[in-house]
């Protein structure tokens, strides 16, 4: 079976812990000659910081998006 589209991809998002790899996204970005950028999953959303930091939120981040 063969299918075709017009769609193309515009950007790519990373997660998980490759994140924290050095030049990462840059060598994806690279290679695909397309926008690359670490997916936030917390981005839009608010937390209280007395519970958590936003040292922890940056931290688990890329985790929280797999």
């Amino acid at each position: 079976m063969e299918t075709t589209s017009d769609v193309t991809i515009q950007k790519v998002y990373v997660t998980g812990g490759g994140i924290g790899l050095p030049g990462l996204v840059e060598c994806i970005q690279n290679n695909l000659n397309i926008p690359v950028e670490n997916f936030n999953p917390f981005l839009n959303i608010s937390y209280n910081p007395r519970v958590f930091t936003s040292e922890y939120i940056s931290q688990i981040a890329p985790y929280a998006g797999v």
